[in-house]
């Protein structure tokens, strides 16, 4: 049998404005932590009321897709599943 990667990730983002958490998981630890940064900057945004980019930017993400061929970083190619609430969710 194949070993297949999986990658966890737990999310507490920004604890005790809206108390988002969440289970991130995936068969692409790439895919992982573009949903993961996706999610961040949405709150951000949702914080400020305008846009609030990451600095300094994650470009290691986007390395370990382009450079390094590990995953992907395309949201528009991560197939996201949804469970259970779905209240003020961050991904659309």
């Amino acid at each position: 049998m194949p070993f297949i990667p999986f990658a966890i990730k737990v999310l507490s983002l920004i604890r005790g404005i809206n108390g988002h958490n969440g289970l991130i998981a995936g068969t692409d630890p790439v895919a992982v932590e573009t949903v993961c940064l996706k999610i961040l900057t949405e709150k951000r945004h949702a914080l400020r009321g305008e846009p609030w980019p990451i600095s300094p930017p994650p470009i290691c993400v986007e390395a370990a897709d382009k450079v390094y061929g590990l995953g992907t970083s395309k949201m528009e190619e991560i197939k996201i599943a949804h469970f259970g609430w779905e209240e003020d969710l961050l991904l659309g």
